[in-house]
């Protein structure tokens, strides 16, 4: 764990480093005009999990998608990098959607969570048209989980009477018996705040993405798409899991993000469009 939070400080280090080391240059008639927005973030998110266990690999995986939105400031600090923070409510998950389980049970499981995240992404700008801004970014996030739902579904193969395995991919807490002395099977339907699953988590995204300029008269909207992959670096299963059971290993949040943003020019809420009003009468009159 500490290896991975080293891993983002030297990041941010590394942009900071880079960035006092850019020099201002003239901008010519060609160049993105670049300043400071505000806006909102929504798009699709597309997420899975990636597990250390060998076993839980080789499950297949259908992507959950889901919807997510957030408001960011972009700082232009300079012709070549910005920084833009951004308050997301932000989709993450796992959905197996039918596997056989220790060649014991058919299986179901599908974890779907939404985070409340602050990430802060670095852009590397290439200003190669006038209001046409293609990029790239490095964004560490940190995330925290406010709303979730576990399904979790185990039938014996044959109607078959075995005794169970705690040792699922959802974690020793989502084990459900059945009233009678033999176990049929497992039902497990939580809400994530009774499950044993990490609330938390870090992560970095790396993407792509373009901006472009739609001007409007008397201000102008800027238009963005990102396309970005996000790779958790903190562990999802509670602490009951491998307390309990060490064969679980690890497992990790994946996500392809597909994200649209609209936004303004800071400098928008300070026009005064009617200072020069007595002026403009008098030339009228």
């Amino acid at each position: 764990m500490n290896k991975k939070i080293f891993f983002l400080i030297s990041i941010l280090f590394f942009v900071v480093d880079l960035s006092g080391q850019i020099m201002h240059k003239p901008r010519s008639s060609n160049r993105y005009n670049d300043e400071s927005i505000v806006g909102i973030k929504f798009g699709s998110v597309f997420s899975g999990m990636r597990y250390s266990i060998a076993e839980f690999q080789e499950v297949d995986q259908k992507l959950l998608s889901n919807s997510s939105f957030g408001f960011f400031i972009d700082y232009h600090f300079n012709e070549v990098v910005s920084i833009a923070p951004e308050l997301m409510l932000q989709p993450k998950g796992v959905y197996h959607n039918s596997y056989v389980f220790r060649n014991k049970y058919d299986a179901s499981y599908k974890l779907s969570m939404y985070f409340v995240g602050f990430r802060l992404p670095i852009v590397f700008k290439m200003n190669v048209a006038r209001n046409f801004q293609p990029y790239c970014f490095v964004a560490p996030e940190l995330s925290y989980c406010i709303i979730g739902d576990l399904d979790y579904v185990l039938t014996p193969r044959n109607n078959s009477q075995q005794g169970g395995s705690n040792d699922v991919i959802g974690g020793n807490d989502n084990v459900v018996r059945s009233s009678s002395t033999s176990i049929k099977k497992y039902d497990i339907h939580k809400k994530i705040t009774n499950a044993d699953i990490n609330e938390k988590t870090a992560g970095v995204i790396l993407g792509l993405g373009a901006r472009y300029r739609i001007n409007t008269g008397r201000t102008y909207i800027i238009a963005k798409f990102d396309v970005g992959y996000n790779i958790g670096l903190m562990d999802t299963y509670g602490s009951a899991v491998n307390t309990v059971n060490k064969e679980m290993g690890e497992r990790y949040h994946r996500a392809l993000e597909c994200l649209f943003s609209l936004g303004i020019p800071l400098n928008f809420f300070n026009d005064r469009p009617c200072v020069n009003f007595e002026s403009v009468f008098d030339i009228w009159y």
